[in-house]
């Protein structure tokens, strides 16, 4: 087995070999599905940072047999900017030679890009409805095998709204939501920059690095967002709408009886343009069309509710996901809206014979940044 550095001609070959591993979302039933990415296997990565090392580990005759991908990060943290790693895409092989193989080699790689980057911390999301992942790293286990440890550090959910119930409340009235645009941008910069300072390990250091990622990391318009503005001319609300489609496309591979009835019902609901359907199709196939909700910041629910009713207004095609963090409670999805929800845990890794880290010490209250997309690879 060789363990090594993926460059971008092996993107294709990368795509293929995850592409063998289809994601399982438990919810509203089971959901199989392949996250296809159209352009470069990279690309999804590019979003989160362009600092990224791809591992794979092959047979001694070139055949791919496993792959981890770390996402390095320049974030702040207690008023100070540290670095941190995110663990992402570990695809190892169903047979036993791969698998020590990996394991083998894991802790290796782990130690040197933590010396190498500096890190102060490294971190990866889980499924809570993937069992084989939760029984391999999270599950108690002998202290002799050299793997790292596992520490919660905040559950949180991926919330999606496919739409409205009619029996809902009006829209605020004394609230206008409005589209992003070149005259009240800077205004949405200046409202983001004040509520991300109260998100620990946040990678937007400031106003300035905020408006650079947002155009060249995030690849995002002032059209992509929508602004709650009250009377005084204020903004208290905002959520960025992000279509998926360019960077990933979610198509469906297994339906339980019961993801089966919400895609009917769904369907049903569409008629009346009470929902949007779940699945549309293209000609390679079938999928999941889907805007992500980046940047998601309300005063309260009503002004929540209302960015989302104007979200739907203005991109009239998929289903809106977001981020809601456990004790976040504003976030909740909305009561009279139509929505599904799927629970992930944001896990701190630690080497074999390390201490805990403090910041996992239940005082830090601060809800980390989770940007969603980081959590679909």
């Amino acid at each position: 087995m060789k363990l090594s550095l993926a460059s971008a001609k092996e993107s294709e070959e990368l795509k293929a070999f995850h592409k063998q591993f289809p994601l399982v979302l438990h919810r509203a039933g089971r959901l199989g599905f392949n996250a296809e990415r159209p352009q470069s296997f990279f690309d999804l990565y590019d979003r989160q940072s362009q600092d990224h090392l791809t591992y794979t580990l092959r047979e001694d005759n070139g055949d791919l047999q496993a792959m981890a991908t770390f996402i390095f990060k320049k974030v702040l943290f207690r008023g100070e900017v540290i670095n941190v790693a995110y663990a992402t895409d570990l695809r190892v092989a169903p047979n036993r030679k791969a698998t020590l193989g990996w394991v083998n080699n894991f802790e290796p790689v782990l130690k040197e890009i933590i010396q190498k980057h500096q890190l102060k911390a490294l971190f990866s999301f889980i499924n809570f409805s993937d069992s084989s992942v939760l029984n391999n790293f999270v599950r108690p286990r002998p202290m002799r095998r050299p793997l790292p440890r596992y520490h919660l550090y905040r559950k949180f959910s991926l919330v999606t709204l496919h739409g409205v119930y009619p029996w809902g409340p009006e829209p605020l009235t004394e609230v206008t939501f409005e589209q992003g645009n070149r005259e009240n941008f800077p205004e949405i910069l200046r409202y983001l920059t004040e509520r991300i300072q109260y998100k620990d390990f946040s990678s937007y250091l400031n106003q300035e690095y905020l408006k650079l990622s947002i155009i060249e990391r995030l690849k995002l318009s002032p059209s992509n967002f929508i602004a709650a503005i009250d009377s005084h001319e204020r903004v208290i609300g905002c959520v960025a709408v992000m279509p998926t489609d360019p960077f990933l496309k979610i198509k469906p591979l297994e339906w339980s009886s019961q993801a089966a009835n919400l895609k009917q019902f769904l369907n049903f609901a569409s008629i009346f343009g009470l929902a949007r359907p779940l699945t549309q199709k293209a000609p390679d196939g079938e999928f999941i069309p889907m805007n992500l909700g980046h940047f998601v910041f309300a005063e309260n629910e009503d002004v929540l509710e209302g960015l989302f009713a104007k979200a739907f207004e203005l991109f009239p095609q998929g289903s809106l996901s977001y981020v809601q963090i456990e004790q976040d409670y504003k976030l909740r999805a909305p009561k009279n809206w139509i929505s599904t929800q799927v629970d992930f845990g944001l896990f701190a890794l630690t080497l074999p014979g390390e201490h805990r880290p403090d910041f996992l010490n239940p005082q830090n209250s601060l809800n980390p940044e989770i940007e969603p997309f980081a959590i679909l690879s």
